[in-house]
């Protein structure tokens, strides 16, 4: 009788942790469908042309952080703009009065800031901030989180630099890997923590 009753405890104890630690969260583009996908407005410059700049191909480097088929390729020009990535016209509004929280993977060649923008919200304007931790590693994915704190109501355009240098130090285009851009509410990383 007393080992059912403490099976039973610990059973309430761990759904009832799964319940505290789940996490909210929306895929806002995953690029697991190379034909469709979020448009791709390029903030590139340089001598790589826009058409150049992004391609969906097959993942590099599955492993246990993405595993995922496919990610996004971005051919980052050696004489670029600072900000170069993309920005986008999302297929549904970022709703942030709950969730401020945004995180995309990314491989590099070396490391340097990333950067998410938000824009377009009738109530608090725009947002654009810096990673709220550095990248780590090079030649590996790794998840990026970014904090916005003061967002409210809806966001319909997101604006992704993952190589933000200014003034641009490189001697060589550079290519870099994207994937997995969600909105959570927490600054774990949902595919790592989802239960």
């Amino acid at each position: 009788m007393k080992t059912k009753l403490l099976l039973s405890v610990i059973i309430a104890a761990v759904f009832s942790l799964q319940q505290a630690t789940a996490q909210n969260y929306v895929i806002i583009e995953d690029f697991e469908d190379p034909e469709v996908h979020i448009p791709l407005n390029n903030m590139t410059g340089g001598s790589v042309s826009d058409e150049d700049a992004f391609e969906v191909v097959a993942n590099p480097d599955p492993n246990e952080v993405n595993d995922s088929e496919y990610v996004l390729q971005f051919t980052r020009a050696y004489d670029g703009v600072p900000w170069g990535g993309f920005w986008s016209s999302v297929f549904e509004p970022l709703e942030m009065d709950d969730m401020k929280y945004t995180h995309y993977q990314v491989w590099k060649p070396r490391v340097s800031p990333l950067r998410f923008k938000v824009e377009g919200s009738d109530q608090t304007g725009d947002f654009e901030h810096e990673s709220m931790e550095p990248q780590q590693h090079t030649g590996e994915w790794e998840t990026i989180t970014f904090h916005y704190p003061d967002a409210a109501g809806e966001y319909p355009i997101i604006a992704v630099m993952p190589d933000f240098e200014d003034p641009l130090e490189l001697d060589e285009n550079i290519v870099i890997y994207l994937d997995n851009i969600i909105l959570s509410d927490s600054p774990d990383d949902p595919l790592a923590t989802s239960i």
